[in-house]
């Protein structure tokens, strides 16, 4: 899941050859701690396959998710 914001700043820093970037949107959320479901088992609906966690910084005492 990408927001169109940082979709757009994925795309621009990827061509101006900027490997990253840190963005607020998913910070405190289960996109930043890797529990998003990706796939739930068929039957159960219990959660088969998580997201990985992203990487945080902290600028200016705010939280930021790579």
């Amino acid at each position: 899941m990408t927001p169109q914001g940082t979709l757009a700043e994925k795309i621009r820093s990827g061509g101006a050859g900027i490997p990253a970037f840190f963005t607020k949107t998913g910070a405190f959320t289960n996109v930043e701690t890797g529990k998003l479901v990706i796939k739930y088992e068929k039957g159960t609906g219990k959660p088969e396959i998580l997201s990985t966690p992203k990487t945080t910084k902290i600028f200016n005492n705010k939280r930021f998710v790579e």
